[in-house]
Parts: structure tokens; sequence; C-alpha cells
């Protein structure tokens, strides 16, 4: 798609190899049209605010600045530039021609994919286990830092684990819900993605603390593992430094609540009631760290369907700004009960 058409994938504007952009087409002048083509509200084939053709691919990306028969303004463009007037039936074509080759070469590397995939598992193994016998060993000697790195090694080998498991689940995610759920405890899983993830807030000058217990169990899947883990981590990566992510634990008869407290960018409306979504950026989010895809809240909020978890977000009012980005009180609320199977 991107070597035929000027496509726009997440703020991204790439021209067409073979079919260019108009040359009066105002992407990198007008913050009107960049904005248009970033936040797609449209669908199918319309005029952007220019009078150019644009059609939604997906949620994150767009073809945009071409000219279809019915559905841009006409003018003259300047001949440096192959901007022909194409009739619509003439271009869909092309997009289905080009997703049938996409679908054919798809299936041609997911095998090549897996066994890359297999291998790294197999090597992540030996790695992991070989760190945790070096814990082991270390323990009984004095060398703290020595222990520290190979705690390390381990922390670092866990969150590959984390990475491979979040592509299974997004590549086949039956075959994860449909595997036996085991009992585990909550406290403990949240416990332990702080100790995974420690070594990435310190070197952001965070602390994390935890405030409370908790005895409370669930019937879980594996993916569980995965929950702690993005809500954390998404709290790293948007926390200004010498900030403090918390953790606190209220245990009730039925149910336990988890609430994960930092200061993040803060959240409009707009972008709280998106949040949930797949491949949904927060407006000031963007602005702290424009390399995620949108997916940590997204699998939070799938990971807490699956085991009956009521979540919820809050942003408060801006506290601070920093590098002109606001900043606020950012709170991920669990409300944990019996898992319904």
């Amino acid at each position: 798609m991107i070597e035929i058409f000027p496509v726009c994938t997440r703020g991204n504007f790439s021209n067409g190899s073979v079919f260019e952009r108009a040359t009066y087409c105002k992407i990198g002048k007008s913050k009107k049209c960049k904005e248009y083509c970033i936040k797609p509200n449209f669908s199918s084939l319309t005029k952007c605010p220019f009078g150019l053709t644009v059609y939604k691919l997906n949620n994150y990306s767009v073809v945009y600045g071409i000219k279809v028969e019915g559905f841009y303004n006409r003018r003259k463009d300047n001949a440096n530039s192959f901007c022909p007037v194409l009739k619509k039936e003439f271009f869909f074509n092309i997009l289905k021609k080009i997703d049938r080759n996409a679908t054919i070469k798809s299936s041609e590397s997911n095998n090549f994919i897996d066994n890359v995939f297999h291998e790294i598992r197999k090597l992540n193994r030996a790695i992991k286990s070989s760190a945790e016998k070096g814990i082991n060993i270390l323990k009984e000697t004095d060398n703290e830092y020595a222990l520290n790195k190979m705690k390390n090694v381990f922390a670092s080998s866990t969150l590959i684990s984390m990475r491979l498991n979040l592509y299974d689940f997004e590549a086949n995610p039956q075959k994860i819900t449909r595997e036996k759920r085991r009992k585990i405890g909550v406290f403990k899983k949240f416990e332990k993605a702080v100790h995974i993830l420690e070594e990435e807030a310190r070197n952001k000058l965070l602390e994390i603390k935890i405030i409370g217990n908790s005895h409370y169990e669930i019937e879980a899947l594996s993916i569980f593992d995965l929950l702690p883990f993005v809500i954390i981590e998404n709290a790293i990566k948007y926390s200004p430094k010498n900030q403090e992510i918390i953790l606190f634990f209220s245990e009730q008869d039925n149910h336990v609540n988890v609430e994960i407290s930092s200061i993040g960018p803060t959240a409009t409306q707009q972008d709280l009631s998106g949040a949930f979504e797949k491949q949904f950026r927060g407006s000031n989010a963007i602005k702290v760290d424009s390399t995620g895809y949108g997916y940590g809240l997204y699998l939070a909020k799938v990971i807490s369907d699956l085991h009956n978890i009521k979540i919820s977000i809050t942003s408060n009012q801006k506290k601070f700004k920093l590098d002109g980005i606001p900043y606020s009180d950012f709170k991920v609320n669990l409300v944990i009960g019996p898992t319904i199977l």
C-alpha cells in the first residue's frame, strides 16, 4: 500500500511511488490537515479540508492527497507530480489487488516467523535458567554487585517472555483463552511485576511503592501475568523523573481493590473515553512518547474482561507543566472478584 499511494500511518506521512500526492496538498504546512489524517473520524472515501481525496484504511492509517472522481475539488496540479484523477472503481480494484498479494505474502512468512519465535523462546529459557542458577550461587557470596547484575539478566529475560506472550495473544487469542485456568495470588503477581520492572523505574529515578497486602486468589489464565506488567510499565513510561508510582491494595469480603497511581500526561475526557481502544493514544501521551502503539490499556481491558475484573481510569486536573506538556494524577483502578468461568 505504502509503495503505491501516499499514506499517513500514526502521524508518519509518506508519498506514493506510483501515485503521488498532489503538489497543492497542505501536509507539512497545515495543522488542520495533519490532524485530519492523524485522527480520522471519517469512513470510506471523502474530501479533506483542502479538497483532496482521503480514504481510511483502518483506525491509524489513511490514503491521502490523491484525486478520486467525485471526491475532490477540481484544481490544476503541478506537472512535477503524478496525481491523475482516478475512477472510483479503479481505485478500489488497486486496493483489492494489494490486499490479495499481501495475504499471500503473509501466509508464506507466518511459518518463518513462528520458527524464529520458537528458537527465541528456547534461547530465552536457557538464559533464564542460567540466571536463576547464578542468582542462587551469588546469594551465598558477598558479591552484591554481581548478584544485582544477575537479577537484572533474569528480569530482562522475563520481559522478553512477556513480549512473546503478548505476541501469542495478539496472533492467536483463541488458543490462550481455551487453556486451563489455575489458581493464582493477585498480590504476588503484582509484586513480581514490580520486581521485574524495578531496574527500568530506577533508570528514570522513579520509586515504586506497595501499600497494603492481599491473600486474594482467583482462577486465572496465563495471560493474567501481563495485566500488572502492562499497567506498571505504562506508569513508568509516562511518569516524569523523580516521581512515585504507588500500588494500593485493599481487600474486601469477596474481592480486592488494586489502585495504581502515578503522575502522567493529562488526559482529556475524550482521551479517557478512548483509552481502552486498540492503538488509541491520548493527545498529551503522544507528545511525551511518539513511539508507542496504544496497546497497554487496551490489553489491560481485554485481560480484565476475561477475568471478570472491573477496570477504570481517572485523570485529575492539571498538576504542573513540564516541557509545555500538562501533567496530572493518573489512576488505574481494578476491582477483582470471583472469576466467572
